[in-house]
């Protein structure tokens, strides 16, 4: 079972964010020797007796214990080298961990990855302003939750920014965090069960089975973006828990757990299942979304 909040991470940036420098020379971790196999040389040694058993007769008999003794005097020297190539492999394998120590420490691997994430985020296609403003509209829950991201994010929150895709229509993301230093940018999207047509009718969305919001992540991944999609219901409940999974993110984004300090008294951020088609249908029928729709407060000063 899928929960949220779901997080998508940008395919070189994982990459980035998950690699190791090279080590001196190219230098690989040595390869492990294989031990002898008895059972095979037996097992052709056996077949090899039965054929001569069956047109030898008692030839066959005759080399059978041969065979035994060949194949023992065989395993035993193979053994003998087993055992010196693996007291080298232990060497070479003490000897790499030792270099693998020295050049993966805590610092060098921090600088590495920090450089190849910078590097990698420097690709990020940027979104630009709506052409028309006044076609941008935002929920009554995305408006609660918008002073808490401000709050804990300040001018690095934008709304009413879209990503031209040049395949279809421009995708305009509920939230948008943009870090002009960095270059970061984080689609923040809040997703409903289900939701009100123009003409009045209820229907399920941001369903597991429907291919939408699945198109809509991978246009977004492809632009660099990183995506965290929170549940409707979470950010109606535990809008600072949600602030505190975005910041959670950056820390590890970018290694600097001072992102986190504001958050030491926000405790962590409850999941909520994914929902399909199915599921939808039956929460539309449960008035879900009624169920927490009271759960607002009366904004008066989050600072």
């Amino acid at each position: 079972m899928q929960y949220y909040p779901i997080i998508k991470i940008p395919d070189s940036i994982g990459r980035a964010m998950g690699s190791y420098p090279l080590l001196p020379d190219g230098r690989t971790e040595p390869d492990i020797p294989e031990k002898p196999d008895l059972s095979t040389k037996l097992a052709i040694g056996v077949f090899l007796c039965i054929v001569f058993i069956f047109f030898a007769k008692i030839w066959g008999l005759v080399l059978l214990p041969l065979m035994f003794f060949t194949v023992h005097m065989i395993h035993k020297s193979e053994n003998k080298d087993y055992e010196k190539e693996l007291c080298k492999y232990h060497e070479q394998l003490l000897e790499f961990k030792e270099i693998e120590k020295q050049y993966h420490s805590e610092e060098i691997l921090k600088e590495h990855r920090s450089e190849r994430i910078e590097n990698a985020i420097k690709l990020t296609v940027e979104p630009v302003k709506h052409d028309n403003p006044s076609e941008y509209r935002i929920g009554k829950n995305e408006k609660y939750f918008l002073p808490f991201l401000k709050k804990y994010f300040g001018d690095r929150i934008h709304t009413g920014l879209v990503y031209q895709t040049g395949k279809m229509r421009d995708l305009v993301p509920d939230f948008i965090y943009m870090d002009d230093e960095s270059k970061i940018v984080i689609d923040i999207e809040i997703d409903e069960p289900y939701t009100t047509t123009s003409d009045g009718e209820v229907i399920p969305i941001h369903t597991l089975d429907g291919e939408h919001d699945h198109q809509r992540n991978q246009l977004f991944i492809e632009a660099g973006w990183f995506i965290i999609r929170f549940a409707d219901e979470q950010i109606v409940r535990y809008p600072d828990q949600c602030a505190k999974v975005i910041a959670f993110h950056l820390s590890n984004i970018f290694g600097d757990e001072s992102i986190l300090e504001p958050f030491h008294n926000v405790g962590n951020l409850p999941l909520i299942p994914c929902w399909t088609e199915k599921d939808s249908l039956r929460l539309i029928e449960e008035n879900y979304r009624e169920s927490y729709s009271d759960a607002h407060v009366v904004i008066t000063d989050i600072s």
